[in-house]
């Protein structure tokens, strides 16, 4: 069940010796949902903290990780459906429309959506209008650093229950979870509450 506001977020656990350790986003998001895992960097990481690995036997809490499920349609009409565990993100920041997916609510080590959480089934979406200024894109990025880059006339954010996006651009980027995807056409999401467990 999703966190819901005033309750405790997981469980207490016992660290067992079958945790799988990954080291990023990408290689959390291609684990099975009854795998229990510790991440070591990553934005998933930085949104938990950054606690430290708990050790075989240790007492520690298990919590339960919303998947972003998506599919994505190929230029050559093919199509993938997968899932994302950190943020998935469109056009490039200092140009033209910016989206941030996010299910974490950081982005390359930015707090970018500061309300976003892994386990509240929706996903949050920051939005750069095309005309922003670049110079007001510069400051966008400083400020993200601290999460003090809201509120802002050019920047939207929304919590959502689906997403959807046609590309309109040749040039336009989609990376999820820090890996570029090649000659997509559209993507859409939704979000699979509790599909994971990781350990803090």
């Amino acid at each position: 069940m999703t966190i819901r506001k005033g309750e405790d977020w997981g469980s207490q656990f016992t660290m067992p010796n079958d945790c799988v350790v990954v080291t990023d986003d990408a290689s959390a998001a291609r684990l099975q949902s009854q795998q229990t895992f510790y991440v070591t960097g990553g934005d998933l990481h930085e949104a938990l903290g950054k606690p430290r690995q708990p050790v075989v036997g240790e007492s520690c809490h298990m919590l339960p990780i919303d998947a972003m499920q998506y599919t994505i349609q190929f230029s050559n009409g093919e199509g993938l459906t997968a899932l994302a565990i950190s943020s998935i993100a469109i056009g490039r920041w200092y140009r033209g429309a910016f989206f941030v997916l996010s299910n974490s609510g950081f982005h390359k080590s930015r707090h970018l959506l500061p309300r976003a959480h892994p386990n509240d089934g929706f996903l949050d979406l920051l939005s750069l209008r095309s005309s922003m200024p670049l110079r007001q894109r510069f400051l966008f990025k400083r400020k993200s650093l601290i999460s003090a880059h809201l509120p802002h006339p050019d920047i939207r954010v929304e919590r959502l229950d689906s997403f959807s996006f046609t590309r309109t651009k040749a040039h336009e980027p989609l990376i999820i979870d820090g890996i570029e995807i090649g000659s997509w056409s559209s993507i859409s999401a939704t979000v699979r509450p509790d599909y994971w467990h990781t350990v803090v």
